[in-house]
This record gives C-alpha cells, structure tokens and sequence, in this order.
C-alpha cells in the first residue's frame, strides 16, 4: 500500500494533500479482489448429513423415470429438476409423509452419530446412510456360511450311506449259504463273475471274488 501512495504523490499536483491521497488508497485497496478463506478438509470419519425429504423424493422419482415408471418434463437436467420440484409442491401432506418419516428417522440417526463422533467415540461411527447396506451385506454372509455347511452336511451323510452299502455288499460264507441259486447268480453276474456251476460253485466263486478285492 506504501508503494501507492509513492507513485501517487510523485505524479499528482503538489496541491493535492495527503488526506486525499490516503482516501484514493483506500478505495483502490477496497476494489481489489479479496483472498478467499480456505476451506476446512471434511473428515471422513465424521457422519454424513442426511437428505432431506424432498431430496429423497427427488432421487425416487429420478430412479423411477430411469426405470420407465414415471415420465419427467423437460428436455434438459435443469428443467427435469424444476418438474420434480414442482411434482414434490402438488404431493399432498399424506403423500408426503412417507418421505418426511424416513428423512426424520435419518436425522435422530445422524444426531447419536454425530454425538459419538464430536465425544471422540469416531473411529468406528457408522453413518446413518450406510447402516442399512452393512446389514444386507451381513445377511448375504450368513446365508452363504449356513449353505456351506448344508452342503458339508450333505457330503457326509453321502459318504456314510456309500459305507453301508459296501457293508451290505460284503457276503460272507454264512449268508451265501441261506440265497437261492438264483440270487446267487444274480450276485455272480453284478460282480461279473461265471453264472455255471452249482450252488456250492457259486458260493466258492463270490468268497474268492470278495477276497481278490480285499487284497
């Protein structure tokens, strides 16, 4: 500033006092373009303002309108919002209250939030908006955990029916003894053994096959 009050008294007539000069500064100083505050970095930690309600109706209607539900008037961005605005006027208070209940429940959930976060309690605050989504997210995970061990479940007793068939499946002498010979023939042929002989032949045949496969 001293710099142009010396250019200033080095060029303007001597008659031209200092008061003068002085006022001429302060203008000039009042015209320059002012340094903006610098904004404070929002910590991402801290609870996110919730919508209010015509913010939540505006966002339904624009899903809606994207899906093929709702037509919206205009041709740009900034005519389709006066629309939504407008259609939010027309709503009556009944048709508002839905959007009223949400918008205040979120604002008590952002007020505890925010209490715990100003109490330094912010290093694990859940914000309001994302409550729902982590419940979700929970579920899906149980349900996956509880079809794994449906499926573990499943497998065992698979393999614990697979035993006791191949326990049934073992004949011992005694109970070859007691079929018929057509059963007998019957287990010669699923075991792709020689189906001619007698009884005793068959009996001899199937002990022999069970121990081949033991060894």
């Amino acid at each position: 500033m001293s710099s142009i009050v010396e250019i200033l008294s080095a060029h303007v007539d001597e008659k031209l006092t200092a008061k003068l000069i002085k006022e001429l500064a302060a203008k000039l100083e009042a015209l320059a373009p002012k340094k903006r505050a610098s904004k404070k970095e929002k910590d991402p930690k801290a609870p996110r303002r919730p919508m209010t309600a015509y913010l939540r109706f505006s966002q339904k209607t624009f899903a809606d309108n994207k899906a093929g539900k709702v037509e919206i008037d205009g041709d740009n961005q900034a005519e389709k919002m006066r629309a939504v605005a407008a259609m939010w006027n027309a709503l009556t208070a009944d048709e508002k209250a839905p959007y009223e209940k949400q918008a205040e429940e979120a604002k008590k959930a952002y007020a505890e939030a925010m209490e715990k976060y100003k109490s330094g309690e912010n290093e694990e605050v859940e914000k309001p908006e994302e409550k729902k989504s982590e419940k979700k997210s929970e579920k899906k995970s149980e349900k996956k955990s509880e079809k794994k061990s449906e499926k573990k479940s499943e497998k065992k007793s698979e393999k614990k029916s697979e035993e006791k068939e191949s326990d049934e499946k073992e004949y011992t002498e005694e109970k070859l003894n007691k079929m018929k010979v057509d059963e007998l023939k019957k287990i010669c042929t699923d075991l792709e053994l020689e189906t001619k002989g007698k009884k005793a032949d068959l009996v001899a045949r199937i002990l022999e096959s069970q121990k081949s496969d033991d060894e």
